[in-house]
């Protein structure tokens, strides 16, 4: 009954965050993934350059842990970040908390994983109660290849995080690729 109860309460702060930051973001939203990458270069926001609320803060080291734990490609660290009941949406569309486990060790485990990350452009969208949390960011990663060369990726990221037993968790991740300048 406790765990029905908390799922309910979750979904219901989840659709009014969601109510809320999809009427914000659409005002805001850039015309291309070119246009979001130049905007951040000339912006040079940092992400703990940010300020805000406590619960906003909060949210923006939570992100700076998980991409820490990315960085060292220790995915047990990485993988903690994530609630058990993850979906995520990415190029070959939607998985779950199994599925993206099971890619990330047989990327890390064949590759050495990731070799350099940079955050910019970071917003928060926190429900002031401190329950749920939306963070978006470009990512910039070095990843090694099976044959020792390095491939830099860029990344338009949205995680949704919740506050499960008095910590973050991400309850959905989203990722596509963003162009940088140029390309």
């Amino acid at each position: 009954m406790r765990s029905s109860r908390r799922n309910r309460r979750d979904l219901r702060s989840f659709a009014i965050l969601a109510a809320v930051l999809g009427a914000a973001c659409v005002a805001d939203a850039p015309e291309s993934g070119d246009e979001m990458m130049q905007e951040a270069a000339e912006s040079g926001d940092e992400m703990m350059e940010e300020s805000g609320s406590p619960v906003e803060q909060g949210a923006r080291d939570f992100v700076q842990s998980l991409t820490d734990a990315y960085l060292a490609n220790d995915v047990a660290a990485y993988m903690a970040h994530y609630a058990m009941d993850l979906t995520w949406w990415g190029p070959g569309g939607r998985g779950s908390w199994d599925a993206y486990n099971d890619s990330w060790t047989e990327f890390v485990a064949a590759t050495g994983g990731v070799a350099g990350t940079e955050i910019s452009d970071v917003q928060v969208h926190a429900l002031p109660s401190g329950e749920a949390a939306v963070v978006s960011y470009l990512l910039t990663a070095d990843y090694r290849e099976e044959d020792g060369s390095i491939r830099t990726a860029n990344y338009q990221m949205s995680t949704t995080l919740m506050m499960r037993d008095d910590e973050w968790k991400v309850v959905h991740l989203h990722f596509s690729a963003a162009n940088p300048q140029g390309d």
